[in-house]
């Protein structure tokens, strides 16, 4: 995502399988470089959940800054599982996920994904 002088990373997603071959890596520094050549100066990696410590280290090595954020949630929705990513529910509706078959998990991923935030 791109806004004035900054581009965003999102999210991102890996097969654990090939994570020895570093390919998040690659894609960061791809993305970097093509926000250089196209005249951004700063690349934000995006938010981490406290509970995500390897992940935070992940962007501290490309030289992240860590800045706190406030969160709004409108409309409010009580027991969101967004609002506690690590909850019991959160943890054990994740894990569930995790396992759904692909087509299944594409049919009810809109109904789902509301919750997680």
């Amino acid at each position: 995502m791109k806004f004035k002088d900054t581009v965003a990373y999102g999210y991102g997603a890996s097969d654990e399988n090939y994570l020895i071959h570093r390919p998040n890596n690659l894609l960061i520094w791809t993305a970097i470089e093509e926000a250089c050549q196209q005249g951004y100066k700063f690349f934000d990696f995006g938010r981490t959940s406290p509970a995500e410590q390897g992940l935070a280290t992940f962007k501290k090595r490309w030289g992240a800054q860590e800045k706190k954020l406030v969160y709004y949630y409108y409309p409010h929705i009580p027991n969101s599982m967004a609002l506690n990513s690590t909850g019991v529910k959160y943890t054990l509706a994740t894990s569930l996920w995790r396992r759904i078959p692909l087509p299944l998990a594409q049919r009810g991923s809109n109904m789902v994904f509301k919750h997680f935030g």
